[in-house]
């Protein structure tokens, strides 16, 4: 999957709505949905808004996981890929 610039591999694990928020420090929120052509499927990361994240030297990274709904309360997990 790609989003922000970045690419994100799944490892088969897949989480609900409490998992998810229980283990993130910021909030979660939707950031788009995926695949960007056909069948869409909301996509969920921790957003840190672009002018915060670039104000500083380096930027900010992406999210580390970003999370897509397939189902009620069904999330498939995303991990980044490589280094920054």
């Amino acid at each position: 999957m790609h989003w922000c610039g970045r690419d994100y591999e799944y490892f088969g694990t897949s989480e609900t709505w409490a998992q998810i928020t229980s283990q993130e420090r910021l909030p979660v929120r939707p950031v788009g949905s995926y695949p960007p052509l056909g069948p869409h499927y909301e996509l969920f990361a921790v957003r840190i808004p672009d002018r915060q994240r670039f104000s500083v030297s380096p930027p900010l990274v992406c999210a580390v996981l970003v999370y897509l709904r397939i189902g009620p309360d069904k999330y498939q997990v995303y991990n980044l890929e490589g280094g920054p």
